[in-house]
C-alpha cells in the first residue's frame, strides 16, 4: 500500500498543480521533481495517524478521519517551510488543492479496497443469510457493524420496541417494530417464516 500510496499521492499533486495552473502542460515545467518530493512528505504523516498499521478489511472511519487530519497538518507544515523559504517553484495555494484531492484519493482506496476484499472472502455460491437485529440500541449498532465482516450473515434491519426508534435509520439498517417486521418468504404464514433475528448482549458493568 505503501508504494501504491507513493504513485498515486504524486499524481495527486501533478493534478493539483495543474488545476492551479491551468493546464498539463504548463504543470509540467513547473518543477515535477519538486511536486514528487513535497507529495512523500506526506507519507510519513499518514503512517504516523496508524493508516498503514490497520487492516485494511476492518479499517474504519476513525482512522481516515486521523489520516485527513494528519495530512492536513502535513501540507500545512510543507506550506509553511515553502513559506518561509520563499520557494515560487510551483504556486503554494496548489498545496490546498492537493489535499482536498488526496484526502478523497485515501477515502476512496481505503473503502474500495475493503470492500474488495469482504468480496473474495465470502465462500462462492452461498448467500450470506439475511438477517434482523433485535434492538437497535448502541449494542445493536455495534453487532450491525461487526456482522458487516460476516461471511456467513447479513444485516438486513433492526427490530425494536421503542416507538421514538421505529422507522428511523439506525447504522445504515431500517428499524421496524417487532410487528412490523419485513422478511415474510412468499407463499407461507408460519411464525417461522420471518428472517431469523440477534439480539445484542450489551457489555456488563465492572464490579
Amino acid at each position: 500500500m505503501v508504494g501504491c500510496d507513493a504513485l498515486c499521492l504524486s499524481m495527486c499533486m501533478s493534478l493539483a498543480v495543474a488545476l492551479r495552473l491551468g493546464s498539463f502542460s504548463t504543470m509540467a515545467g513547473a518543477s515535477p521533481g519538486l511536486q514528487t518530493t513535497l507529495a512523500l512528505l506526506t507519507l510519513p504523516a499518514l503512517a504516523l495517524a496508524g493508516l498503514y498499521r490497520t487492516v485494511v478489511r476492518y479499517i474504519d472511519l476513525r482512522v481516515v478521519l486521523a489520516s485527513g487530519i494528519a495530512l492536513g497538518l502535513a501540507v500545512l507544515g510543507i506550506y509553511l517551510v515553502a513559506l518561509a523559504l520563499d520557494l515560487r517553484a510551483l504556486p503554494r495555494s496548489a498545496l490546498l488543492i492537493y489535499w482536498f484531492i488526496a484526502f478523497a484519493y485515501v477515502v476512496t482506496s481505503r473503502f474500495a479496497a475493503r470492500s474488495l476484499l469482504h468480496r473474495g472472502l465470502r465462500p462462492a455460491g452461498r448467500a450470506r443469510v439475511r438477517t434482523a437485529i433485535y434492538g437497535a440500541g448502541a449494542a445493536g449498532a455495534q453487532l450491525a457493524y461487526s456482522m458487516s465482516f460476516s461471511t456467513e450473515y447479513r444485516p438486513v434491519c433492526f427490530l425494536d420496541d421503542r416507538s421514538d426508534l421505529q422507522n428511523k435509520t439506525v447504522a445504515g439498517l431500517r428499524v421496524y417494530g417487532p410487528d412490523d417486521r419485513p422478511g415474510r418468504r412468499s407463499g407461507t404464514r408460519s411464525s417461522r417464516s420471518w428472517w431469523p433475528f440477534l439480539r445484542p448482549v450489551p457489555p456488563r458493568s465492572a464490579g
